[in-house]
């Protein structure tokens, strides 16, 4: 988790190409030729998403820095391959929005120094601590913001997809790993990917934080990037790519 704050999404890009690996199951994917989500006989493609910012623990003195904790989780029943860098695109765009930061980094000021370090030390910290950022959250994960009629939902309620901040971050069902955002500065957030028990890819990837660059290549053969630095599997600084179908 300390290697999120290394990894920072921008708008360089790099030219790379991607050939799309083995499709599992039925896969649903948009005009774009993204996976949207796929039909599988097991019980889904489960992806969880995390935001997380420093909050000072309660009683701690005041120049503490703060330990890094979720304050919003959601869940995906059918996410994997290209749909949480999508959706991550999407999730900075909203946070970065000037309006929503102001609200992001006031919801976090209003839990400084309230509630226990961390889980369910008292006082324990609410399931949804802030609620404006869950909700930003929640659309970034369901709603195609470029294409209005293209709407990802699990196909149940934003009550049942939003999971408690306090919970640890493998506790939920999981196939396709997790996304993970930095919002302790929404003006620029940082981010990286951890890869699930079923996600493909090299033993080096599994449970190892990456960029957008190197989850992509545990689904897709990725082409080397003809510029910037980007390396598959790496935790190197996330380049947007302007061939690539997901960023």
């Amino acid at each position: 988790m300390r290697q999120c704050s290394q990894i920072r999404l921008n708008e360089s890009s790099s030219t790379s190409q991607t050939v799309p690996a083995e499709p599992r199951g039925n896969e649903r994917r948009s005009k774009q030729g993204h996976v949207l989500s796929s039909h599988r006989p097991s019980m889904g493609q489960r992806h969880q998403v995390f935001l997380i910012a420093r909050v000072r623990p309660h009683g701690a003195p005041p120049d503490h820095p703060g330990n890094r904790r979720c304050i919003a989780a959601f869940h995906h029943q059918w996410c994997r391959g290209c749909s949480p860098l999508i959706a991550m695109r999407r999730l900075v765009t909203l946070i970065k929005q000037p309006d929503n930061a102001a609200i992001v980094r006031a919801e976090v000021r209003d839990i400084e120094g309230k509630y226990g370090s961390h889980g369910a030390v008292e006082p324990r910290i609410p399931d949804i601590p802030c609620p404006f950022t869950a909700a930003l959250l929640a659309m970034a994960c369901t709603a195609d913001l470029e294409d209005s009629s293209d709407i990802d939902a699990s196909g149940t309620t934003l009550v049942n997809d939003l999971l408690d901040a306090p919970m640890g971050c493998w506790q939920g069902d999981n196939d396709d790993g997790l996304s993970i955002l930095d919002v302790t500065d929404p003006g620029d957030p940082v981010y990286c990917f951890l890869t699930g028990d079923e996600t493909p890819g090299t033993p080096q990837q599994r449970h190892a934080p990456l960029d957008a660059r190197g989850y992509l290549s545990a689904y897709y053969r990725l082409e080397e990037p003809t510029q910037g630095k980007a390396k598959h599997g790496n935790t190197t600084h996330g380049k947007r790519s302007s061939t690539s179908p997901c960023l």
